[in-house]
């Protein structure tokens, strides 16, 4: 960039450009789709899941354990056809979603619960508490 006799040097200026030369989740512009956030955390006797998922019915959203992987996917439906108005802007995305969480624990699969309250879907997964029972063993 040349600011008036100075030749100065940005960067940053060609970054979003850079960007759009690859595919990653969330680029809404091409894929009308959207990536919810979610929060996951620890506690003493679970794994919980919170992901903000406003607008879309619980019949829309689907929760799978399979092996070491729980998935969340889902369908935000459009408030609207596209087809029928005439569309000045456009800040909600609509369309299919899908997040993969890997869980490295032992857990009660059979268990798992899911529900959605205020948009928010929370999945608890419940861990399985070994006992630990301290014993003397005997030499024989």
């Amino acid at each position: 960039m040349y600011n008036g006799n100075k030749l100065v040097y940005r960067p940053l200026n060609n970054f979003d450009s850079l960007l759009n030369l690859f595919d990653y989740p969330g680029k809404k512009e091409e894929c009308n789709c959207f990536l919810p956030p979610s929060d996951i955390w620890e506690e003493e006797k679970a794994i919980r899941i919170s992901m903000e998922i406003p607008g879309v019915k619980k019949e829309d959203v689907k929760v799978v354990f399979e092996e070491e992987t729980l998935t969340i996917s889902g369908e935000k439906k459009p408030v609207f056809d596209n087809e029928k108005v005439n569309l000045y802007r456009r800040e909600r995305y609509s369309g299919k979603f899908s997040r993969t969480f890997t869980i490295k624990m032992d857990i009660d699969s059979s268990a798992i619960e899911a529900e959605i309250t205020d948009g928010i879907l929370h999945v608890s997964i419940p861990k399985i508490v070994k006992q630990e029972i301290n014993k003397e063993i005997k030499i024989k």
